[in-house]
């Protein structure tokens, strides 16, 4: 599976996105519908954002790693192996 994550999109899903939904699910009430599906939104941008790998991106053929200096050296070095 290739990356198709910046480190910028990766970073604010862990950082920003995976709390806020935490958060929300907490103040919706837990045991509700709408505290699942804020759990599972943030459980999913957890994943996504330590694999850097998102499906719609691909679905999509959106990539956030263009231009990004790090993933592309990132990119050149998993070639080479």
């Amino acid at each position: 599976m290739r990356r198709n994550m910046g480190i910028w999109d990766r970073a604010l899903r862990i950082v920003v996105a995976t709390p806020v939904f935490w958060a929300l699910g907490v103040m919706v009430g837990n045991g509700s519908v709408g505290s699942v599906v804020l759990y599972a939104l943030a459980a999913i941008m957890l994943i996504t954002g330590l694999t850097g790998y998102c499906p719609l991106y691909r679905l999509f053929g959106d990539r956030t790693t263009v231009g990004c200096a790090f993933c592309a050296r990132a990119e050149r070095e998993h070639a080479m192996r």
